[in-house]
Formats: structure tokens, sequence, C-alpha cells
């Protein structure tokens, strides 16, 4: 009896660490294929894939051969390299995704076919007035942008970013017009959704009469502000890298 038991102690251990063993493989392999998330987020926005979806009016679902069919391409494996796309971002709950029966030709084959639709983070992705998208756009385009993905980890110290291009990343901006213009866009839509969500709810800058923003860029943070608190005076403080040391003007 005692050699039963401990035989079948045994054998739940062993299948407790496969199974934890089998957690960890599914989870590494999904941080190694994380990055293909952005990439069909940002080439789904590229084609306007939400909009389509969108014009076709509420709770529309369609088939990756309707949507392609709204899509400017030559290629005619379009619909099936969007089905792929679109099954991924179903996975995450940014679309929608069921079957219909699709009737094929004249003989009337019917052909069971994905359909996508809008799911509610999908909404967010295509609504212009809010500029959820193109700050979305944006911001992914800016994320997978070479200057930040070319280079490999730095392994012996230092800034990264330095280490990449030679230069810190601020300085870079001055000497790169386009990235500098990727950057600056990025950060202006970023700053107007959330400081302009901010000033719904927050009522901190009512009593206030000096307002002064460390790092201020171009000034977006403020101009928001003051538009609607134009008696506020405000400050930009901007810190110029020189070597390692911080120099602050006051503008």
């Amino acid at each position: 009896m005692d050699s039963l038991a401990e035989t079948t102690k045994n054998q739940v251990v062993l299948k407790e660490e496969e199974e934890e063993e089998e957690e960890h493989f599914s989870y590494a392999m999904q941080l190694v294929t994380s990055a293909g998330l952005p990439m069909m987020l940002l080439a789904a926005i590229r084609l306007n894939v939400f909009e389509i979806i969108a014009r076709a009016g509420p709770g529309a679902q369609l088939s990756p051969s309707e949507i392609a069919a709204n899509v400017s391409s030559e290629n005619p494996n379009a619909a099936a390299m969007l089905d792929r796309m679109l099954r991924l971002l179903a996975s995450y709950s940014v679309l929608t995704c069921s079957v219909a029966t699709d009737v094929d030709g004249d003989h009337a084959i019917q052909t069971p076919t994905r359909v996508y639709g809008l799911a509610p983070v999908g909404q967010v992705l295509c609504t212009e007035q809010n500029k959820g998208r193109r700050f979305t756009k944006l911001l992914l385009a800016l994320l997978q942008d070479k200057v930040f993905i070319d280079e490999d980890a730095v392994r012996e110290g230092g800034d990264p970013f330095h280490r990449a291009h030679g230069t810190h990343a601020f300085e870079f901006l001055g000497s790169d017009p386009r990235f500098n213009e990727v950057f600056n866009k990025t950060m202006i839509h970023h700053t107007a959704i959330v400081i302009n969500r901010m000033l719904e709810r927050y009522k901190g800058f009512e009593h206030l009469k000096t307002l002064v923003d460390v790092g201020g860029g171009l000034g977006m943070n403020l101009n928001i502000i003051t538009t609607k608190y134009p008696s506020l005076k405000v400050i930009i403080l901007i810190c110029h890298m020189l070597y390692n040391m911080h120099q602050p003007i006051l503008v």
C-alpha cells in the first residue's frame, strides 16, 4: 500500500511539473511572438480596416474578401493575408470573429467563411473625433521606427540609444528631420488626448496663478491648459543636454 501511495504521489508531482513546464514554454512562445500584435495593428490601421468595417454600418461583419475589395491592392492573395491578420486581432478582442456561410459560384455551394466586426476596442481605434486612430497610428509607427529597433541591446553598459546611434536621443532629433517629425507628431497627439481628458475631470488649475512645465517641449501641454484657463501665467522649463548636465532655460 505504501508503495502504491508513493507511486501515485510521484505521478502527481511529475504531472504538476510537466504542466508547469508547459506553461513556461507557452509563455516563452507568447513573448517571442508578441511583436506580431503591434505590427498587425499598425498594418490594419494603415489599410483602413477599422474604417471599412465601420462604414458598413453598426454591427456589420465583413469577410476578408469584402474588406480586401475596399483596400487599394492588386495582390490576388490580399483576402487570405487579411484573414490571417484579422484572426490575430480577433484573438486580442480588437475585432469580433464568427463563421458565416457563403454561397460559392453558380452551383450554390455553401462555404463557411470567417466574418469580422468591430469590438469595443476596435471602435475606439477608428473614432476620428477623439483622435484615437491617428494617435495610435503615430505611436505604433514611432515605437516600430528603425531608429528604435535597428540595433541590438547594449552588452557593455552605457545608454543603448547612444551606443547605437552615436548621440543622445534628443540630440538625434535635431539631426534627423524625418524622425523628428515622427516623434513630435506622436507627442502632440498623445498630449492632446491625455490633457483634454484630464481637464474634463481635474479642477486643480482653477485657483492657480502660475504654472511651470518642466521639459515642456513645444508647449502643447500649456497651450491646451491655457485654452481652458486663459488667466494662467505659464513658464516652459527646457532642459538642454550638455554632456551629462542639464541647463535650464526659462521661456
